[in-house]
């Protein structure tokens, strides 16, 4: 990821339109999200909500008003999904970690638009937040293999001991 400000002529493809290489420059805009549920980008029964840029006033945007009903249906899903997720080796649930960490690195200049856009945090602030998010993902792909049981001794003959498993939802 290119985390150098141009102002110059150098052009990137963002969204399927194309921008200059400026973190201000919103021409990439307006942004219109989904929500990601079982799999699924889908909208919403509850309508839109209008994403507005503090630093202007300016929409930048839209995404879906969640209901109640949107978050169970999510809450449902990731109850679903969570035995296949523990039931993955370790090894598998970091290498999804990492690619998620991967792909948002690929992305960085484009979310470092939407989030100056969207939060009107500076743009070295919000470089040093994206940042540091890959950089949690990549630890706790990681910190999976550091997990260890205990074996405490329970009496003369016999032994107490720890798995340490996902929890769930």
């Amino acid at each position: 990821s290119n985390w150098t400000v141009c102002r110059g002529a150098a052009q990137t493809r963002v969204f399927g339109s194309v921008r200059r290489n400026n973190p201000m420059d919103t021409r990439l805009l307006p942004y219109v999200g989904r929500m990601l549920i079982d799999g699924r980008l889908c909208e919403s029964t509850g309508g839109w909500m209008e994403c507005i840029n503090p630093a202007n006033e300016n929409p930048i945007g839209q995404v879906p008003r969640a209901t109640p009903e949107d978050v169970d249906c999510a809450v449902r899903a990731a109850e679903r999904a969570q035995p296949a997720w523990a039931a993955l080796p370790v090894v598998k649930r970091a290498e999804y970690l990492h690619r998620f960490a991967d792909a948002m690195s690929a992305r960085a200049d484009d979310l470092l638009v939407l989030e100056v856009a969207d939060s009107g945090n500076s743009i070295t602030g919000m470089k040093g937040d994206i940042a540091r998010a890959i950089e949690r993902l990549r630890y706790f792909a990681g910190l999976g293999f550091e997990l260890q049981g205990a074996t405490i001794p329970g009496s003369d003959d016999r032994l107490a001991f720890t798995v340490r498993e996902p929890y769930g939802v």
